[in-house]
């Protein structure tokens, strides 16, 4: 098993960034859709907190930890798992790799987020095994014993089609003891010499790693953790001048000042990250304002993340 760099004092950060991760209401009256984005250069919306994988942007640490992932997939090492904070760019990761194995034409790739898991009863295996056979356009028979041979020679036949199965699983820690055994046996699915006919990659908060440690049968078929730490500061500018771009403007709109008060105040969260720049640019259409700088963005903090405003330094405006 391969680790990536698990900090002793990791499952403590995450757990902070956490507990801050307030959800953003915008106002009525504050809209995005009220915006007129061409204004500032745009043709889309840059900060929208839906899930689009072309607005992800790719950290050191993210990239370290997709690649090593994408790597576990290419080898047929079976069970990879990601885990991060709220906010952290989870479920985006899951759509980037879900994108990603699509376009790349040799893989029958499914991507089941928290709203498809089967959750209402943790005794029952079926309507989980039915999902995933769903996602993989299959017939739904009404037993487990059937599905399962569904499911096999599905993998038997896409590997023999030299097709790669993979199946993302968002918000894993969600899962139950049940569906953690069901993942198990299908990751028993194999070729002899070839690895896996079954690459998971479960996502999932810090949560999902103790879950797992009460299934050792599992657990010891996971090939990598990967953490999506916190950004920097830099990566903070990075972000939301990528998402500009990819939005269509060239040009700088956030002040240097500015950034720095989104990235104090965030913690490097991508998802608050997101929420306040998009505050950040409603406010400044409602001003008249072509840029936006640090007074602009601490309006935004007063009216919306006054709690957290002794995250702020001293500087003068």
């Amino acid at each position: 098993m391969v680790e990536l760099h698990e900090q002793p004092a990791q499952s403590e950060l995450l757990t902070a960034q956490a507990a801050t991760d307030t959800p953003t209401r915008l106002p009525g009256l504050l809209e995005p859709d009220a915006i007129t984005y061409q204004r500032y250069g745009l043709l889309q919306p840059p900060f929208s907190l839906t899930t689009d994988p072309s607005f992800m942007y790719l950290s050191d640490a993210h990239k370290m930890g997709l690649s090593k992932v994408s790597y576990m997939i290419q080898k047929r090492q079976g069970l990879s798992v990601i885990l991060g904070a709220i906010g952290s760019g989870k479920t985006m990761s899951g759509a980037w790799l879900y994108r990603r194995y699509l376009q790349l034409g040799n893989h029958r790739v499914a991507f089941l987020e928290e709203a498809q898991l089967p959750l209402t009863d943790r005794r029952s295996s079926l309507p989980f095994l039915r999902q995933v056979a769903a996602e993989f356009d299959l017939k739904r028979p009404r037993s487990i014993t059937d599905q399962m041979v569904t499911l096999r020679t599905f993998m038997v036949t896409s590997f023999r089609d030299r097709q790669n199965v993979v199946l993302v699983i968002d918000e894993a820690q969600k899962l139950y003891s049940t569906h953690f055994e069901l993942i198990r046996q299908m990751l028993n699915f194999e070729s002899r010499g070839a690895g896996k006919l079954l690459q998971v990659v479960l996502i999932g908060t810090p949560e999902l790693r103790p879950l797992l440690s009460q299934e050792p049968t599992l657990e010891s078929r996971v090939a990598v953790y990967a953490y999506l730490d916190a950004l920097t500061r830099e990566d903070t500018g990075n972000l939301i001048t990528f998402r500009l771009m990819v939005a269509g403007r060239r040009d700088p709109l956030f002040t240097t000042a500015a950034v720095d008060d989104i990235y104090l105040i965030s913690s490097g969260v991508p998802r608050q990250i997101c929420a306040l720049a998009q505050l950040a640019l409603i406010e400044a259409h409602t001003q008249d304002a072509s840029l936006i700088d640090r007074p602009l963005v601490r309006q935004v903090v007063d009216n919306y993340y006054h709690h957290l405003a002794d995250r702020l330094r001293s500087e003068p405006l």
